[in-house]
């Protein structure tokens, strides 16, 4: 029996033994979603078709990330070898007080001026909209 691409088979091919064998056939349907609070029209089911959601370059900076965070876990590995544990735990606490210390001013400057879009308008508004420009691209 030949079937077209969206529709459902009439009964769900088990295989004997398996626990789960109750006919989920009628509690399927196409469903709907929200933007802005109006309903959006159903669209038909994309069964078999690819659809590329991510650009890219974002698929580049996600593998870039893979890539670092392996090799923080080597730098680590290999600090805690040559520094040891009191030395790892005085550069960890040095990071992490850096990095407090740009969280904390950039929270003071997203409560004394609050703007529409992320960090990257701070750069245009202080520095330089080209600076603005690159950081948007970076990222």
């Amino acid at each position: 029996m030949l079937e077209s691409k969206n529709s459902l088979p009439a009964e769900p091919q088990l295989r004997p033994g398996l626990e789960k064998t109750r006919d989920m056939g009628d509690m399927l349907h196409p469903s709907t979603s929200l933007n802005d609070g109006r309903m959006m029209e159903k669209q038909e089911a994309r069964n078999g078709q690819f659809h590329r959601s991510f650009p890219p370059r974002q698929v580049h900076i996600i593998s870039l990330g893979s890539n670092i965070g392996s090799g923080v876990f080597s730098a680590t590995g290999q600090a805690l070898a040559s520094g040891g544990p009191g030395n790892m735990v005085l550069a960890d606490g040095m990071v992490c007080s850096a990095v407090w210390a740009v969280l904390q001013s950039l929270s003071e400057i997203t409560i004394a001026f609050p703007v529409s879009g992320n960090y990257i308008d701070y750069a245009d508004l202080w520095v330089d909209p080209a600076l603005a420009f690159e950081a948007g691209f970076a990222e």
